[in-house]
């Protein structure tokens, strides 16, 4: 069985260069989501008596 090297299964760069693009346009909006849900929810919950 022939070996796959790390190399020969990445992507071309051009497509990995693209996926970062468009993770650095990505994550800021999930992390500021996160937060706002965060904020919005902060002490509207209590602890379960039971657990």
């Amino acid at each position: 069985m022939d070996q796959l090297t790390v190399w020969q299964a990445a992507n071309s760069p051009a497509t990995l260069k693209l996926i970062l693009i468009q993770v650095c346009m990505t994550l800021p909006g999930i992390i500021a989501h996160t937060g706002f849900s965060c904020r919005v929810f902060r002490g509207k919950t209590i602890e379960l008596a039971h657990a």
